[in-house]
């Protein structure tokens, strides 16, 4: 009998809020995300841009989900590092009649159990590469904050 690989909790909660905003259940959607989430879609979709705390974030996926009449969502999630990148195929008919298939990807971090950030990007190469930069960017922010000159020698190199 084979075993079956450990799973991630982690994961596991975001494929959730993905099969749950394909059925309509933005409440069931939303329900992990921690009260400061930062929701980031990208600039260039119609409804793009910064969005902070569950109600903000649940209004933004029930008007992504309201232009359509039917949908399919097929999300693939990967860990890279402390980040979720998931590539996020939707297809279905929009209400207009008109089907429709998209690819987006998107990188998720959480923070203390619970999803603390978000952020979309239109090609999956594009969200493979910035999650490892993001991280460098958290680290850089930690070295500000804190002062800390073993935490900003932890950024850099030897070379």
């Amino acid at each position: 009998m084979a075993e079956r690989p450990p799973t991630d909790p982690e994961l596991e909660v975001v494929l959730a809020g993905y099969a749950a905003f394909a059925r309509g259940d933005i409440a069931a959607a939303t329900a992990d995300l921690d009260a400061e989430v930062e929701w980031i879609p990208p600039i260039s979709s119609p409804d793009g841009g910064r969005r902070i705390g569950p109600a903000a974030v649940a209004e933004y996926l029930e008007a992504s989900r309201q232009g359509w009449k039917h949908v399919t969502s097929e999300p693939a999630a990967t860990r890279v590092g402390p980040e979720i990148v998931v590539v996020h195929r939707l297809h279905g008919i929009l209400l207009d009649g008109t089907p429709r298939e998209t690819e987006l990807a998107d990188v998720f971090r959480f923070r203390e159990g619970r999803i603390g950030r978000m952020r979309a990007y239109e090609a999956p190469e594009a969200a493979f590469a910035a999650a490892p930069l993001r991280r460098w960017i958290d680290a850089y922010r930690e070295a500000w904050e804190s002062n800390d000159p073993a935490v900003v020698a932890n950024l850099f190199t030897a070379d």
